[in-house]
């Protein structure tokens, strides 16, 4: 088992394994030489040594992963880069534990079609592309820090007691990160960056009376290093840290998570996205209407919002007030619209122009900001670009991108992983409260993600992919549990496989 102590044979076998991987990376060693690969080394084989529960592995590549560690360590302190872009290879070591020791076979997810779509659709958008050799680049980053990222994790996540540890240590992660956040607001210390792990944006937004000189409001960017990127990973844990509010048995662990939900919202607002605020609000509707939220709730919830608002940060107010002129920003007299919603209508419209002018396959990954955006932009006269810009909107520039094929299959893959998980919430409810809220919360995260891409587009891709490889896993093993939608073949008497009756719930295909 996959919990149990690791023995002296299993800790050979593991190290060998990471050993392995390391030396699949060989083609680094001529970019960043021998020392940095050696003490990769070292460091695979003396965790592989250590643990005494492989599982610890994939914690402790959650954790680094999401906090950013790894980079504010190469960014601020020196440390090689290497290390930060390699450290997915410390999944070797449940990976191995699962394949060599265990002998259980490689775990491909239903989503694994969709996602080999995608890719096949990014191939031909490459090929049509007037920048071939560019967009191979592109298709080779989303090989390495989605489609290897996805599998890896689909693979090392496969029991629910292993997932739901997940889930806690990215609560975790996202309170540990908000927490540096609110204390950095708390005492106002704009300037000390908390070695990497409190950044702030470059600019800010203007909080001064109209007529009188500016004064930027900071914002905060955590260790992401970018405020709308840090909004948004810390707004996907939030439905993560509710659930687990709505599931443990546990009172304690009921009120660490509550605690954790309103720290991360509270690490959220210092961002001043106005997209996560708007994500918010509509993800609370939407767990109303899910029923998970009840209505009468809504009014105490959006009290305590208000507050904890008012509380953390009072120019926020003013932040979303420049939303009141959004229906200016696309009028050639838009004086009154604030310039950040002005700069985002231009660059959606050249997007969506692009897309109607190369539908079925795009103009190639990355090609509408590289080649398109600021000439189709200028053409609107709304706002003048000197630079190129992204559309600030994943489905509008992946359609200019990759043409209904990529974005069909982008949506298909989205649309099965939230379907499948509110199907088996639905199916565990009043049978398994775990499993129930379990499933739905991994819904919302991803929800979460898809709906402050409304506003942002698919850049830090690693997020996303390891939230969809967590929420597949999750699918993955909801279905291998009794009652949960999946067709279980029973044994009949001559030793031959039947399905269950068909008024058997388990009867019904996911």
């Amino acid at each position: 088992m996959t919990g149990s102590p690791a023995t002296a044979d299993d800790r050979i076998v593991l190290a060998a394994g990471a050993t392995l991987a390391i030396v699949d990376l060989g083609f680094v060693i001529y970019a960043a030489g021998p020392v940095p690969i050696l003490a990769l080394g070292v460091l695979f084989l003396a965790m592989a040594r250590t643990l005494r529960r492989t599982d610890t592995a994939t914690l402790v590549f959650f954790f680094v992963f999401y906090t950013n560690i790894l980079v504010v360590a190469s960014q601020f302190h020196g440390v090689p880069s290497i290390l930060a872009s390699t450290f997915v290879f410390i999944l070797a070591i449940p990976l191995i534990r699962y394949l060599v020791i265990d002998r259980a076979p490689l775990v491909m997810t239903l989503a694994t079609p969709f996602i080999l779509a995608y890719l096949a659709a990014m191939l031909i958008a490459s090929a049509f592309s007037r920048a071939t050799a560019e967009t191979l680049g592109v298709v080779g980053s989303f090989v390495l820090e989605g489609l290897i990222l996805f599998v890896l994790l689909s693979n090392a996540v496969r029991t629910r007691e292993l997932l739901r540890e997940v889930i806690w240590v990215l609560i975790g992660a996202a309170t540990f990160m908000a927490v540096i956040s609110v204390l950095q607001e708390a005492t106002h210390s704009y300037s000390n960056n908390f070695g990497g792990l409190a950044q702030v944006s470059e600019g800010g937004f203007n909080i001064a009376d109209p007529g009188a000189t500016k004064v930027l409001r900071t914002r905060l960017a955590g260790p992401i290093g970018e405020q709308n990127r840090y909004a948004q990973i810390l707004l996907v844990v939030v439905p993560l840290a509710y659930f687990r509010y709505r599931a443990e048995a546990s009172r304690k662990l009921r009120l660490i998570a509550l605690g954790c939900t309103f720290v991360i919202l509270a690490g959220v607002l210092l961002t001043f996205s106005r997209a996560a605020v708007v994500a918010t609000a509509v993800l609370v509707l939407g767990l109303a209407a899910a029923k998970f939220i009840p209505v009468r709730q809504l009014v105490t919830i959006f009290v305590v919002m208000v507050a904890t608002m008012s509380l953390v940060s009072p120019d926020f107010t003013t932040r979303l007030a420049s939303l009141g002129n959004v229906d200016q920003a696309t009028q050639t007299d838009n004086r009154e619209a604030d310039g950040a919603v002005r700069g985002r209508a231009t660059e959606n419209l050249a997007a969506w122009n692009t897309f109607l002018a190369h539908p079925w396959v795009g103009v190639g990954p990355d090609r509408f900001f590289r080649d398109y955006s600021r000439i189709e932009a200028n053409k609107l006269g709304i706002r003048y670009l000197d630079t190129n810009r992204r559309a600030h909107n994943l489905y509008l520039e992946m359609a200019a991108d990759l043409g209904l094929l990529g974005l069909s299959a982008f949506l298909l893959l989205n649309g099965y992983t939230v379907a499948a998980l509110m199907r088996l919430s639905r199916l565990a409810r009043g049978a398994d409260m775990d499993q129930e809220m379990m499933a739905a919360g991994l819904a919302f995260a991803l929800l979460a993600y898809l709906l402050t891409a409304i506003f942002l587009q698919l850049s830090y891709q690693r997020y996303y992919w390891a939230l969809l490889a967590l929420c597949n896993s999750g699918v993955w093993i909801m279905r291998q549990s009794p009652g949960s939608g999946r067709r279980v073949l029973r044994p009949a008497p001559d030793g031959r496989a039947f399905p269950p009756p068909r008024n058997s719930q388990s009867a019904v295909e996911l």
